[in-house]
């Protein structure tokens, strides 16, 4: 499947989840505060509350999986489960873990609540009141629509339908406990504030994604596409080295592409193995903006060619592209110049073709796909 359809399922479905995590959390407080009307009974609210809570943990699923699944961003499963223990943004992605797991926990402890006792799962639920905050700081760290009206809109709604609803929820019983109440009816007005404040000077920001954590160049340091290991002759390990140029190599990979980020860039991605005796690795990845004709104008480029042993035996950038020739000047630790010409063949996300080495600098052609 296309790298933008992951991309965009991944941004849906996580909206998708803090809507409803946000309805569960309003009909939580209503719950808890015995909220009922002549044409909403109890017993509905309580039925929606739970059965809206199951529908977020589904919501959630596909938000990871499709996350995880897309190749642009590194992303482990691992990441989903463990707070903090990834490279990609390991804050802001570290909270959304830890939402997940405290709902994971909450969900679990209500399926067992006749074993727990009332007391010991009330305790637990109270958890509730973290998950949530805990999501919506994860959702503006992380996420890629921050500076977007629609998300800005929903984003105001959650925090407002919350807000509102624990008002409510102080209101009733008043004036019991009244420090209580009082303390945490101040809090409801000074922590969105201090929220509000973080997004203005942080992720409205230019340069945000770099302050986040995302790697300079997140694909070129995570995990390759399916089919793009590192082939090896049966019973041989990989070979240390590159063979001494001039060599001509088949090439088999595949291609990425990513959604535009807040600049408007986009990264293309190429993963591919060379054969015929060279057990290479061929990454390169390509920042450009889209043009009006459908191509794409090339603003950098990051190429690294090597064994699966030592990937970056060679690095350097792409000099020149014609059609689907890329002219790539690379060079080894020691400042020797290899030129690569560099043939693709693309077939929706795979990539076929070969390419060719020489010792030397490689050439300059025009810098548009």
């Amino acid at each position: 499947m296309n790298s933008q359809v992951w991309w965009f399922a991944t941004r849906a479905t996580g909206i998708a989840a803090l809507v409803l995590l946000t309805a569960s959390m309003v009909l939580g407080i209503l719950t808890s505060s015995r909220y009922a009307r002549p044409k909403l009974p109890r017993f509905v609210t309580m039925g929606l509350h739970r059965n809206v809570s199951l529908l977020v943990l589904v919501f959630l699923a596909m938000h990871i999986i499709t996350t995880v699944v897309d190749s642009f961003a590194p992303v482990a499963w691992t990441d989903a489960i463990l707070p903090f223990a990834g490279t990609y943004r390991p804050l802001w992605l570290g909270l959304g873990a830890l939402s997940f797991d405290l709902l994971i926990a909450l969900t679990v402890t209500s399926l067992l609540r006749a074993r727990l006792g009332y007391q010991t799962w009330r305790w637990i639920h109270w958890a509730s009141y973290a998950c949530w905050p805990t999501a919506v700081i994860h959702a503006l760290g992380t996420g890629t629509d921050t500076k977007l009206p629609l998300f800005v809109a929903v984003s105001a709604v959650c925090i407002g339908s919350v807000v509102i609803a624990l008002w409510y929820r102080l209101g009733a019983g008043w004036p019991e406990h009244r420090g209580v109440r009082v303390s945490s009816a101040v809090a409801s007005v000074v922590l969105p504030l201090l929220a509000f404040g973080w997004w203005l000077g942080g992720p409205l920001q230019p340069g945000w994604a770099q302050k986040a954590g995302t790697p300079v160049s997140p694909t070129a340091h995570n995990k390759p596409a399916v089919g793009t290991k590192p082939s090896t002759s049966t019973g041989q390990a990989s070979a240390a080295q590159l063979p001494k140029p001039p060599f001509t190599a088949p090439l088999v990979g595949s291609i990425t592409q990513s959604a535009p980020n807040q600049s408007g860039h986009i990264a293309i991605r190429v993963v591919a193995t060379t054969s015929a005796g060279t057990n290479g690795v061929l990454d390169i990845v390509l920042d450009g903006t889209p043009t009006d004709g459908g191509g794409v104008s090339l603003t950098g480029s990051q190429v690294s060619y090597g064994t699966a042993s030592q990937p970056q035996q060679y690095t350097g950038h792409l000099s020149g592209l014609h059609g689907s020739v890329l002219q790539i000047a690379t060079k080894d630790k020691s400042g020797q110049p290899l030129a690569l010409t560099v043939t693709l063949n693309i077939n929706g996300a795979k990539a076929t073709g070969q390419v060719s080495a020489k010792a030397g600098l490689a050439g300059t052609t025009g810098s548009q796909q």
